[in-house]
């Protein structure tokens, strides 16, 4: 059996995309990331994330607090949601994310969860 990866880099082009994987709903802030690998709640994970306009590559520890599996309903891409942990550097990248999408967030917008 293959382990699932620990880290992965989240390239957002643009705001729409990264507004598509932000989960405003959970505490800290939390990235949906699309992968059919199977994980397990409470896994920890890292992410490399660099933002729309930005050049900077930005280090997040977190746990996966959101699994869609793959075959879910309603077409819903396969993946994981991982919650960004309690720090002030994740505090602050999360204030940046909310920054960029500001007007944007609680729309009637498709987005990769809810």
């Amino acid at each position: 059996m293959n382990t699932p990866e620990t880290q992965f880099t989240l390239n957002f082009a643009s705001k729409d995309q990264l507004l598509s994987a932000y989960m405003p709903f959970i505490k800290n802030g939390a990235l949906f990331v699309h992968t059919n690998k199977p994980y397990q709640l409470g896994a920890e994970i890292t992410l490399k994330i660099i933002l729309p306009e930005d050049t900077v590559e930005y280090t997040v520890s977190g746990k996966i607090v959101w699994i869609t599996p793959t075959a879910a309903q309603w077409g819903m891409r396969a993946g994981i949601g991982v919650r960004f942990e309690s720090s002030p550097a994740n505090v602050s990248l999360r204030e940046k994310i909310e920054g960029l999408l500001v007007g944007m967030l609680y729309t009637d917008r498709q987005v990769d969860t809810l």
